[in-house]
């Protein structure tokens, strides 16, 4: 089960809330980072194509597909990053009802 705390102030104090996902919102965040990901492997391809081109590197695949995925690694949005989101937007949510 995936959570994040955020932290509240109360009358000068500071505490923690802890905002757990429900299965259901773990899922559907570990999908939108899915998409994402492949969405953005998509795109690293494509710049991996044209950095190798204006260098004048031999387009062979091997080194289309290493670039890209060096580039990816760097880009990539784990799914922990739109986890930590969905906490936030029920954090917001709950914090709001509660003022």
């Amino acid at each position: 089960m995936f959570y994040k705390t955020f932290p509240v102030r109360t009358d000068e104090k500071l505490t923690w809330q802890e905002i757990y996902l429900t299965k259901k919102d773990e899922l559907l965040a570990e999908q939108e980072a899915a998409f994402a990901n492949q969405e953005l492997m998509k795109e690293c391809l494509d710049h991996a194509k044209n950095i190798l081109s204006a260098k004048s590197y031999k387009l062979i695949q091997s080194n289309i597909v290493n670039l890209a995925m060096q580039l990816f690694a760097k880009r990539a949005e784990h799914s922990v990053f739109f986890k930590e989101k969905k906490c936030r937007e029920i954090f917001n949510r709950t914090s709001k009802q509660n003022n």
